[in-house]
């Protein structure tokens, strides 16, 4: 449905997926770099993923004067220009944590549990008032 889409003669169709999951992360990484894309039909996909082969599935359009650049950046990517090395060095660093509770920060948590187990559990107590339902019963039975 993409040739009825209002801004048709501004984008060219890119590319089509079966996966929204796959077209979102796609038009992501153009979005990333500034290319201005519209994925149609993703909606209909994701809420039923049997009508993807029916409608053709997530179309990813892109500005008519990016297209070019566009389908040079995914040919990259399905190429693996993008990917991370495992040839990389990983970085040494140190993560130095240290954290001290004062007293003060003992006695503010024992209140804040103090006062969930007060107000924070229902009370076991059941009503002593008749429900409207039953009232309307015995009205009834006592009328006839």
């Amino acid at each position: 449905m993409w040739n009825i889409h209002p801004t048709r003669g501004q984008y060219k169709l890119l590319a089509q997926y079966l996966s929204p999951l796959d077209a979102s992360i796609e038009a992501g990484f153009l979005q990333s770099e500034g290319i201005d894309v519209i994925l149609l039909d993703e909606n209909i996909v994701w809420n039923n993923q049997v009508y993807a082969q029916a409608i053709g599935g997530v179309k990813l359009l892109v500005n008519d004067k990016e297209f070019e650049q566009a389908q040079t950046m995914l040919n990259e990517l399905y190429q693996g220009k993008y990917t991370i090395s495992d040839q990389l060095e990983p970085i040494e660093c140190e993560l130095k944590v240290d954290v001290k509770n004062h007293k003060s920060d003992y006695l503010n948590m024992g209140f804040v549990f103090l006062i969930y187990l007060i107000f924070g559990l229902p009370l076991p107590f059941k009503s002593q008032r008749p429900l409207l339902a039953d009232k309307k019963e015995n009205h009834d039975h006592h009328s006839q």
